[in-house]
């Protein structure tokens, strides 16, 4: 009944979160560098953060507003951008300079 109404029932949906948590921990696990955007204050974002940071991975956080950025992450450099074709061009070239700096 409840899928014909298009409602997952709990163990699905808490089968699905387990599994995007373990999907997020393996992709962050084998990243060498991790790239968070804090635009749009998105809580997953600071999860993966969390993630990133205890493996003790390079971390590069962007953000279109510094303003969405948590207090408590501020003291990193973020990189701001505008979110229009000039913003994302100069955004890939100094990420590109970044990483050529870091070696990877």
């Amino acid at each position: 009944m409840t899928s014909q109404l298009g409602i997952l029932p709990p163990e699905i949906l808490h089968l699905a979160a387990r599994f995007a948590v373990t999907a997020v921990f393996n992709l962050v696990f084998r990243a060498g560098v991790v790239l968070v955007n804090f635009t749009g204050k998105n809580p997953n974002v600071m999860y993966e953060t969390g993630i990133a940071h205890t493996l003790g991975k390079i971390v590069i956080p962007i953000s279109q507003s510094l303003d969405d950025v948590p207090f408590d992450m501020k003291h990193h450099r973020v990189q701001k951008y505008l979110a229009n074709r000039q913003g994302l061009d100069e955004l890939r070239a100094k990420l590109a300079g970044k990483l050529s700096q870091l070696g990877t």
